[in-house]
């Protein structure tokens, strides 16, 4: 396997590019990057401060491979709760069930459907204002 780096800022102390890339691409990217800003003017850091884009301090680091996780460290509640919440994600629908099924009234005056409390707040014009569900 070929030897993969990736390129760390320095001056903000974060990595300047997500990409993991060969040696060569990330002196590419260096150069790419200072002259991007050398066009701009300036390089405003993470705290606002606007230097030159020679001042920046990026530097090209080796990748490594994550470790492998220790599953046997982790307890099973914590596994469980995470599988659940995974699968909760991908629902289409949230709860234990889909709920009760709607039920529609039609008003009598101008035959419209509403649900019971979309019916509650219906004001017709031939009731004169009056809300259905006032009493």
């Amino acid at each position: 396997m070929a030897d993969r780096y990736r390129v760390f800022n320095a001056t903000d102390g974060i990595y300047a590019s997500p990409e993991v890339m060969s040696k060569a691409e990330a002196e590419e990217f260096i150069a790419n990057f200072k002259e991007t800003f050398r066009k701009l003017g300036y390089y405003l850091t993470a705290t606002g401060l606007a230097i030159s884009p020679d001042e920046v301090e990026l530097a090209i680091e080796q990748d490594e491979p994550a470790p492998a996780p220790d599953l046997s460290a982790v307890s099973d509640e914590a596994l469980l709760s995470e599988m659940q919440r995974r699968r909760s994600a991908k629902r289409k629908t949230y709860g234990a069930g889909t709920g009760r099924p709607r039920v529609t009234k039609t008003c009598e005056a101008c035959g419209a459907s509403f649900s019971a409390r979309e019916f509650r707040q219906h004001k017709c014009s031939t009731q004169q204002g009056a809300t259905h569900g006032a009493m």
